[in-house]
């Protein structure tokens, strides 16, 4: 079934009609709603077909160059993985993209325990939003020194530095 399906009105009606989502190469955009669709569902393992750069960010570890608050989301919630690529020459017309098929499979208990995921994710925003920055500068005004310490987060480390479980530890620290 294709995400986009127009009869069904939401999300969780898209989700009980389908096992697998279509999303058609030039439709990237949606991958921050896409991530958004693994916390709303909760027996989740859906396969989705997006395009190859959105599927690398899905499934991007940390000191990577695809490793972006999209990842941190879906880590948070999910596990994933590539289960195929998907050239460019299946599709009429051929798109000047390539596309993969991403598995997502909800956690029983999400990555990090303890902190509010609006918060979380609100931090985590903040921090790529000036992704070449270290944390003390794109998070001036929102952590002080003595919470990176806490939260044992260098503070000269780049947003792509950290992983989920670190930057659940800098909320926690955030927000104590």
């Amino acid at each position: 079934a294709d995400f986009m399906w127009q009869e069904i009105r939401s999300v969780e009606e898209r989700i009980t009609t389908a096992r697998h989502f279509r999303v058609f190469p030039g439709e990237g955009v949606h991958s921050e709603a896409l991530a958004d669709v693994v916390k709303r569902v909760e027996d989740l393992q859906h396969q989705v077909m997006v395009q190859r750069e959105v599927a690398d960010r899905f499934v991007a570890q940390p000191r990577t160059s695809a490793y972006g608050a999209v990842s941190v989301k879906v880590a948070y919630w999910s596990n994933t993985r590539i289960v195929a690529d998907v050239p460019a020459t299946v599709f009429l017309p051929k798109p000047n993209v390539s596309s993969a098929l991403v598995e997502f499979t909800r956690r029983d208990t999400t990555a990090v325990e303890g902190v509010e995921p609006k918060e979380l994710f609100a931090l985590v925003r903040a921090g790529f939003a000036q992704r070449r920055k270290m944390l003390r500068r794109s998070l001036a005004g929102i952590v002080t020194p003595e919470q990176f310490e806490h939260a044992g987060v260098a503070s000269d480390a780049r947003p792509e530095e950290l992983d989920v479980a670190a930057w659940g530890r800098l909320c926690k620290a955030v927000h104590a």
